[in-house]
């Protein structure tokens, strides 16, 4: 699949680091948004668990977010903290998106990546049966068109597990 590269982090948190946390996420975001290739970088914390993050972070290519993010210093930071053992768990899950966002999108994107404002985001998993692949992929293109059309739709990203065949994602 062509497209950009992303991320969907679940990072569960000791209670007593949620705090500190959020500091240090607060800022990796803050930067990561000015990074070249940076689309958007979602945080939210979870609406059943406070101490359950989630974000979504999405790169023009996996080049960015390798040679980019993952080199620079906020990353470096946010690798330090997790050092100290401030996880209870720690899932990352990359993919290719299925399409590539246009720049209308990712400017719009990233305003709503960094300007405070509360959204509700859902990220979704499939795992769909081999014999069933093409028509998912038929039904995705028509739902994520028709999703872009809905009032209140700020993105609808999807895309394949890049180790797990027919594994998909929605954001």
């Amino acid at each position: 699949m062509a497209g950009s590269y992303a991320t969907n982090v679940k990072a569960v948190l000791k209670p007593s680091r949620c705090q500190e946390f959020i500091q240090v996420i607060s800022q990796v975001q803050k930067t990561s948004l000015k990074e070249p290739g940076n689309l958007c970088y979602f945080v939210g914390r979870d609406v059943k668990d406070p101490n359950i993050f989630h974000f979504h972070e999405q790169y023009k290519s996996a080049h960015d977010y390798e040679e980019g993010h993952k080199k620079s210093l906020h990353y470096a930071k946010l690798m330090d903290f997790a050092k100290t053992d401030p996880l209870e768990s720690l899932h990352i899950t990359p993919f290719h998106c299925a399409k590539q966002a246009s720049s209308e999108q990712a400017a719009s994107l990233k305003s709503s990546s960094s300007d405070g404002s509360y959204s509700y985001r859902l990220n979704v998993t499939s795992f769909v049966k081999p014999e069933f692949r093409d028509a998912f992929l038929e039904l995705m293109k028509t739902h994520s068109a028709a999703s872009f059309a809905e009032p209140g739709c700020m993105q609808f990203d999807w895309g394949e597990h890049l180790a797990e065949p027919n594994t998909f994602f929605m954001a």
